[in-house]
């Protein structure tokens, strides 16, 4: 048995909530002097991380080298930068930090190739690093406080990119880059206090540099999200709009148009959407696991079998090996009729992770008896009767369980 249901009852919306896993569309390096070529949101969330080794290779390097040119290593690690060559870049970085440990320039670099693999938290601690060394003002200085605060804004700490931006007041603020991120401040503070005019305004108008969309992208999905799962459904699909108008090559903008349209029953209208998100999407990433899911789980609610197994197919592909995703794949199989084998394992590794899950026993019961393993069925949909005291589909399971054992229907009712 599916685990929609009780999945709808708390609100099915909710797993839309990873809206940092977009992939937008590329900066381009040349609108930013100190944060230079951030490379493709996709490639954030796939890299792989090979910092053990480029540490170990950097701290190799950086064995006596007490009078390595930091000025050389600099230049280098720039053009590295401007490159996207993120390989050579942490090694470089790690040996500026090892043989110059007063310059912020190591852990600006080490923040730099963490922000692009995606990994923003650790990005944080390194830009925190060379803002805590560097001299205000100076381009190290600028480089570490826009990645702090570029950081704290996608990972949701909007107070945090607050307190920065008044702790470190910068000297020109009226350049492009620090007026924009006082824009995105302001923006974010009306919405989490339910006022979306400032965010309408602000998408109908030039004010919003395309470069920095990966900035805006968080926000604007997460409000969407939030309005779509409060009973804001009208505005939800307004927000998702103007998304898309301002930048129809973001992804996560064409998602939210998704979610808003799903959330208003306009299934058909969701789906296109995020298929034109999928489309739009450099490659299939881990952030895209969650998407997936609650793509299956829109699918469950209309009952279509097929869109639910090609979305939890790509769930699982994605990595969300969930007990959820397992489960409603492994009922989506059985309600199709095919790859049954296959089906009972997920319903297995299901019920190993969430043992307790009645929905999944249920699942497992069925598959178990499809595969003529009668004794293991009654024992696995007891289990999930003993359990469903209060699951709307108990009586469905009772019924299963005379089927499969017609002499102990009457325990049934104790």
């Amino acid at each position: 048995m599916q685990t929609l249901s009780r999945f709808l009852v708390v609100g099915w919306l909710a797993l839309g909530a990873w809206a940092f896993g977009a992939a937008p569309a590329k900066e381009d390096a040349s609108s930013s002097p100190t944060l230079s070529s951030l490379m493709d949101f996709g490639k954030w969330l796939t890299g792989e991380l090979t910092a053990p080794l480029e540490r170990e290779l950097g701290e190799r390097l950086g064995q006596g080298a007490g009078s390595t040119d930091l000025e050389r290593l600099l230049a280098k690690a720039h053009d590295m930068d401007a490159r996207g060559d993120l390989e050579n870049l942490e090694s470089t970085a790690w040996l500026i930090r090892n043989s110059h440990p007063e310059s912020p320039w190591g852990p600006y670099y080490l923040g730099r190739v963490n922000l692009s693999r995606g990994r923003f938290r650790q990005a944080l601690g390194f830009f925190r690093q060379g803002l805590a060394t560097a001299k205000h003002g100076d381009e190290a200085a600028t480089g570490c406080y826009f990645g702090t605060f570029d950081s704290l804004f996608v990972l949701g700490e909007f107070d945090g990119a607050e307190a920065l931006a008044a702790r470190y007041p910068p000297k020109h603020p009226d350049e492009p880059q620090f007026a924009e991120r006082r824009l995105l401040l302001e923006v974010a503070e009306a919405a989490r206090g339910g006022e979306l005019a400032p965010m309408m305004l602000t998408l109908s108008s030039d004010r919003v540099a395309t470069p920095t969309v990966w900035l805006w992208e968080p926000l604007l999905e997460q409000t969407v999200q939030k309005l779509a799962a409060g009973n804001r459904e009208e505005e939800a699909e307004a927000i998702a709009q103007l998304f898309v108008q301002r930048f129809p090559r973001s992804p996560a903008a064409w998602n939210s148009l998704a979610l808003a349209r799903w959330a208003l029953g306009r299934y058909a209208e969701g789906f296109e959407a995020f298929r034109r998100a999928e489309r739009l999407a450099p490659r299939p990433s881990p952030a895209w696991g969650p998407r997936y899911t609650l793509a299956g789980n829109v699918a469950t609610k209309i009952e279509n079998v097929d869109l639910q197994i090609e979305y939890y197919e790509k769930a699982l592909r994605a990595g969300a090996g969930t007990a959820l995703v397992l489960n409603n794949l492994a009922w989506s199989y059985y309600q199709k009729g095919v790859r049954t084998d296959f089906a009972l394992q997920l319903a297995q590794e299901a019920v190993r992770i969430r043992p307790d899950d009645a929905p999944s026993l249920d699942t497992l019961a069925r598959l178990q008896a499809r595969s003529g393993q009668k004794a293991a069925a009654v024992d696995s949909i007891n289990r999930a009767i003993e359990r469903s005291l209060f699951d709307p589909y108990v009586e469905d399971m009772k019924s299963f369980r005379r089927e499969l054992a017609p002499e102990g229907a009457g325990k049934e009712e104790e």
